[in-house]
């Protein structure tokens, strides 16, 4: 299944005009591991998240986790597409969100060893 435009803008962190790609709202759940970091005590670090809505270069992630400058394995499983995927990513920019909770920006690796083919070719 191809990933469909959400009708309503995604707010998020980041103004809509330094986007590169427009952003869909899903419904997902991911597994993440952080496999790099500048932060060395973050590095085997894994945990639940929420995907909130995708693009064809990457993701926005809910967690109770601040993460930041890292490289991320993620496990994810989005409503509407029937296979779940493995992908790595780098972390672009995190922040708070309203809830107390934090939002990760992650862009989505070009790696032969992931799902990466698969989820790049969900945007054709």
């Amino acid at each position: 299944m191809m990933v469909t435009a959400a009708t309503d803008y995604i707010a998020g962190s980041r103004s809509a005009t330094r986007r590169k790609e427009e952003r869909r709202a899903v419904v997902g759940k991911a597994v993440v591991q952080v496999v790099e970091s500048a932060n060395p005590s973050l590095v085997g670090t894994t945990f639940k998240s929420e995907i909130m809505d995708v693009s064809r270069s990457g993701m926005r992630l809910v967690c109770q986790e601040f993460i930041e400058d890292s490289r991320l394995d993620i496990w994810l499983a989005i409503e509407g597409i029937n296979d779940k995927l493995f992908v790595s990513a780098e972390v672009r920019w995190a922040s708070w969100d309203q809830h107390g909770d934090y939002e990760l920006g992650v862009e989505i690796r070009d790696d032969a060893a992931t799902d990466s083919r698969s989820w790049f070719l969900l945007w054709e």
